[in-house]
């Protein structure tokens, strides 16, 4: 078997991991995918899926070995307590499409991806109750878009997983005065919030936080 190109999808259970990004390598489609060949990928909620083809004259074949071809980036989103284990999966499957075109794991032409491994267990521990000061809307990154969750929380109402991310000064409770001090610091020099921040870590805190995506670990 020559083969020319190739597609496939990677899927991961979406209550426990979250893909927050996908990236085809440019050291991989530079020096195999022609200007006559093409490189897809895309990214969904329980996955992500690749089709490449080097080239549709002229196609280099893609030699025995491994292969670096993609990065992709996840998020712990699981619940549970501190130390809790759990069990989930990074594996290739048939559900996935690029550009509306089913992308099963196959070699061009329609041969089966002969991979050794084809799918990745992983066991995750949820770590210590960390949090991010400051990370209302918990993405990782204290920034505006955090002083304007906190404000629609308090003038518009809704829930939030972890009121104590909102509590910029270190006062105990949640009002305008925590956006106020976040875009103070971020903005003009004013004061660094108390840890945690602006990296995930513990705290004391008597706000409540069900939960908040550190990463597992």
């Amino acid at each position: 078997m020559s083969p020319e190109g190739f597609r496939l999808g990677v899927s991961h259970d979406p209550a426990v991991l979250a893909l927050d990004s996908a990236v085809l390598l440019e050291s991989f489609t530079q020096t195999y995918v022609l200007a006559d060949g093409f490189a897809r990928i895309e990214t969904a909620e329980a996955g992500f899926a690749v089709a490449i083809l080097s080239s549709a004259a002229t196609p280099i074949v893609l030699p025995p070995g491994d292969h670096s071809f993609a990065r992709a980036s996840y998020r712990f989103v699981g619940t549970g307590r501190a130390g809790d284990k759990l069990q989930t999966v990074i594996e290739l499957t048939e559900r996935l499409s690029v550009e509306g075109e089913p992308a099963p794991p196959r070699f061009q032409p329609r041969d089966v991806l002969p991979c050794e491994i084809t799918k990745l267990p992983l066991e995750l521990r949820i770590g210590p109750d960390w949090w991010i000061r400051g990370d209302s809307n918990g993405d990782g990154k204290p920034d505006i878009s955090d002083a304007i969750v906190t404000l629609q929380h308090l003038f518009l109402g809704g829930t939030v997983d972890c009121a104590r991310a909102m509590d910029v000064n270190l006062d105990g409770k949640v009002d305008i005065s925590d956006p106020i001090s976040l875009l103070a610091h971020l903005f003009t020099g004013g004061p660094t919030p108390a840890p945690p921040f602006p990296d995930c870590g513990a705290g004391e805190e008597t706000l409540e936080c069900a939960k908040f995506p550190c990463p597992a670990v």
